[in-house]
């Protein structure tokens, strides 16, 4: 006595499997002859070439649809010692944590339009405060400073 009751094929739906199982038979010819083809040629040690489709290129010299990420700045650092590096054409701005010299030269150059020379990344630790009993710490943050040619200026206060 089993659970499951068996299912009887009619002759209908026999015929139907016979007629799909050659249709296959037909089709699996052609297949059969490429795989021989990559087997040989792994036997010989040549590689499958793929077509190279050129790469379209915007005015930034980036991948068309690549979008650059210019939440990294978070604000310009302006303290008196960060002004006084203005005028060498050094300018100091706070980044998130996970900015990096690549992505932050890429931010400047889309938000400012101006080409920096070079990126510095400084990494600060946050300081142990007390307030009354309770201690605790300040927020970790990371700091760019952004080198541009001496032409180049980056205005933050429109006049």
């Amino acid at each position: 006595m089993s659970i499951f009751k068996r299912k009887t094929k009619t002759e209908s739906q026999v015929n139907d499997e016979a007629k799909r199982i050659a249709g296959e038979q037909e089709n699996k010819t052609e297949p059969v002859k490429e795989v021989k083809v990559k087997k040989e040629m792994k036997k010989s040690g040549a590689r499958e070439q793929k077509p190279k489709l050129p790469e379209q290129r915007t005015s930034a010299g980036l991948k068309s649809g690549f979008k650059i990420d210019t939440t990294v700045l978070i604000r310009p650092v302006i303290t008196e010692k960060g002004t006084g590096k203005q005028t060498q054409g050094c300018y100091i701005f706070e980044v998130t944590k996970r900015a990096n010299k690549f992505s932050v030269m890429q931010a400047i150059r889309e938000i400012y339009r101006v080409q920096p020379v070079k990126v510095n990344i400084i990494r600060i630790k946050g300081k142990k405060v007390r307030y009354g009993r309770s201690s605790g710490r300040t927020k970790a943050r990371k700091k760019a400073m952004v080198f541009l040619n001496k032409n180049d200026k980056i205005e933050f206060i429109k006049k």
